[in-house]
């Protein structure tokens, strides 16, 4: 979860989705991105390498500062494997029922500590939901 440092309208999170969705194709990164009431809140899917160079281009842009991160987990597969970066609107998280749970669960993390094994197993249940939810949504 970052918060934004500059101001995002609806077209300017359009692009920054569609940059972010041509650049991760590139490195076989899949994911999605949501922005909302000013914050950003992404998951990002792919060789561990990869997305921690990714992140760490990422935490320094200047049009955001990092608030909160969920540290990487190995998964079976991805759970957002047609999506190079798709963004998600709010009224699709209001509709699956997330609406800034997940945010607030991230920035609760990141308070809490890296440790908080439940915590960061349930932001992963809600980030289940999420791709489940969303599977058969246009992309």
């Amino acid at each position: 979860v970052s918060e934004s440092t500059c101001h995002f309208d609806d077209q300017r999170v359009e692009e920054l989705a569609s940059l972010a969705a041509a650049n991760n194709a590139s490195i076989g990164v899949t994911g999605y991105l949501h922005f909302s009431r000013g914050r950003f809140v992404q998951c990002l899917e792919g060789e561990l390498g990869v997305v921690e160079a990714l992140l760490g281009r990422i935490e320094r842009a200047p049009r955001h500062e990092v608030l909160g991160r969920v540290w990487r987990r190995v998964a079976a597969g991805r759970r957002f494997p047609r999506w190079s970066m798709r963004r998600v609107r709010d009224r699709e998280m209001t509709e699956i029922g997330l609406e800034h749970i997940l945010e607030d669960q991230v920035l609760l993390s990141g308070r809490v500590g890296k440790e908080d094994v439940e915590l960061h197993q349930s932001i992963w249940r809600l980030i289940d939901t999420l791709a489940v939810s969303l599977h058969d949504r246009r992309d």
